[in-house]
């Protein structure tokens, strides 16, 4: 009779166990097959649990959680762990009309805030507005009414509290952006009403949307395939002899598919994980309001560090040195012997990119060696044709890996 009794309870045992299995794997199959979109996931499911509900019209109580240097290798999109980052995404149409939005508050102390507007559909940036420009180079507190009008001439006037986008899109993405924010940053408030009658939006909550540069499947494909060129690229300019055969590419914001910052000018390389450690260097121009350097997982397309211009070591010339690898005394040691920046290329599956960030506001110098003067990358192009160092020469980074000629 004991043994018949035990049978259900065994049966039911081996179920829990095979449940409690197959909760564990499926979570760790999701990562492999596809990081980055685990990592959205889990993104948005903190952000729904963080959420506030205001009242209509009051849009304010959408912004995500702050997306900083605390867990940057928890978020997607390669953040820069020296800025802070919060976002909504918000219904563009009350039935057939368009909504306006009126965003207001107070400038944080830092080198750097903007906020953004993007069609959330297609990552189009819809404005963008520098601090200054918010307050009108006066004082900290700042008002804009945005509203989607054909008429773009108040979209282009700097220092006016209202501004036409153009209409037409599902849904807008704002992001608001600081750059080493010092003591307590206050959001934004948003108030959205339809632009025909002018009553409050009773349902304003975030829809996140990932906008189609991430997710069409042709447009990810290239990239991918894009950046395997340059990984083989790299080898065969290392069989020939070339000394510094990690080369750099320049993107600006209108082609990068993540939200990109309209302020902010990218060098990248791709770098390939199991030939690291790498050393990358550059000569940082003069006149920038900021740049930096991160590593990220490709795959992931989380960040594993940054390190801003306030904190990189710079030789008796005026070079910066970013020796790559996986954190561990004999590389942290190998860069303070030679005065390098270390950067942790971290547990990434697969292959790193590097990415050299240029921050330029106002009007750029047309001869200045910025990234922002020169043409943006072009997938349809050669290679070879597109290198930065070409017209930058040392103002762009070039590297090599040191399994093959040694750091």
């Amino acid at each position: 009779m004991q043994d018949t009794a035990r049978k259900p309870r065994r049966r039911l045992f081996r179920i829990f166990i095979a449940t409690l299995a197959l909760l564990v794997a499926l979570p760790l199959l999701a990562w492999v097959w596809n990081p980055a979109l685990v990592l959205v996931a889990g993104f948005e499911l903190a952000n729904m649990l963080h959420r506030q509900a205001g009242a209509p019209s009051n849009c304010s109580g959408q912004w995500s959680l702050s997306i900083n240097a605390s867990r940057p290798w928890f978020f997607p999109f390669y953040p820069e762990t020296n800025a802070t980052y919060h976002l909504m995404v918000l219904d563009a149409l009350a039935e057939a009309d368009p909504v306006n939005f009126t965003l207001s508050g107070t400038l944080p102390h830092a080198r750097y805030t903007s906020l953004h507007v993007y069609d959330a559909d297609t990552a189009e940036i819809l404005l963008a507005r520098t601090g200054e420009e918010l307050t009108g180079g006066t004082g900290s507190n700042w008002q804009i009414a945005i509203r989607q009008s054909s008429a773009q001439s108040g979209g282009q006037t700097t220092g006016t509290d209202s501004a036409a986008i153009r209409p037409g899109a599902r849904r807008l993405a704002f992001v608001w952006r600081s750059y080493l924010p010092e003591g307590a940053e206050p959001l934004p408030g948003v108030w959205a009403v339809n632009s025909r009658t002018g009553a409050p939006i009773a349902d304003c909550r975030n829809r996140f949307t990932l906008p189609q540069t991430v997710t069409d499947a042709a447009t990810t494909r290239q990239r991918k395939t894009v950046l395997a060129h340059m990984i083989d690229q790299q080898g065969d300019l290392a069989t020939s002899g070339e000394a510094y055969p990690i080369r750099f590419f320049i993107r600006h914001a209108a082609s990068t598919p993540f939200f990109a910052n309209r302020h902010i000018t990218y060098a990248f390389a791709p770098l390939k994980g199991s030939a690291l450690p790498a050393v990358i260097r550059f000569r940082p121009p003069q006149g920038l309001r900021y740049w930096s350097a991160c590593i990220g997982g490709i795959r992931e397309t989380s960040t594993s560090a940054c390190l801003g211009d306030f904190e990189t070591r710079p030789d008796s010339s005026g070079r910066v040195t970013f020796l790559v690898g996986p954190d561990n005394a004999k590389l942290r040691d190998m860069a303070n012997r030679n005065g390098w920046n270390f950067l942790r290329s971290d547990w990434f599956i697969g292959n790193r990119i590097f990415i050299l960030r240029e921050l330029a506001t106002g009007e750029v110098p047309p001869d200045a060696l910025f990234f922002a003067n020169q043409p943006d990358f072009d997938n349809e192009r050669p290679l070879g044709e597109q290198f930065a160092d070409s017209a930058l020469g040392e103002h762009a980074p070039i590297g090599r890996y040191c399994q093959r000629a040694g750091c």
